[in-house]
């Protein structure tokens, strides 16, 4: 866990901050068998980001 400030890349590769500021967690879900970061707010615990994590991705996508 952290205490992070989330940020965003434009186009021209420039940081700008995304507003979102939180604990950031690892969670490691084993009933859906994947991994996430979560950004969860300090003072509600409100999940505010989430992004899971895959592995091997490139050997499992396929193009819809």
């Amino acid at each position: 866990m952290s205490v992070v400030s989330m940020f965003s890349s434009t186009e021209n590769g420039v940081f700008k901050e995304a507003n979102l500021a939180g604990i950031l967690c690892l969670v490691v879900d084993r009933k859906l068998k994947s991994r996430f970061f979560r950004l969860y707010d300090l003072n509600t615990s409100e999940l505010l980001f989430q992004a899971e994590l895959y592995i091997n991705f490139e050997q499992t996508y396929k193009a819809i």
